[in-house]
């Protein structure tokens, strides 16, 4: 498997302009691999937050199976 790439919920909700509250809720919901965590701000796999921002913006609930890390 290949490293995975560090995001945090802010960058990731802010790329398709989605509130930071839903993105952290469902990756919270769906096991998003969390990377680090220092204080407040956490980093997560972008490709797992991707995943869960693309269901998002097309209508669609995110399964933790259509996750990378799930399959």
């Amino acid at each position: 498997m290949d490293k995975a790439e560090r995001i945090t919920i802010a960058d990731a909700a802010a790329r398709p302009h989605k509130p930071e509250a839903t993105v952290r809720v469902r990756a919270s919901r769906h096991p998003a691999r969390k990377l680090l965590k220092r204080g407040k701000t956490a980093w997560y796999d972008w490709r797992d937050l991707a995943t869960i921002v693309r269901r998002l913006h097309l209508g669609d609930p995110a399964s933790p199976a259509d996750l990378p890390h799930c399959r």
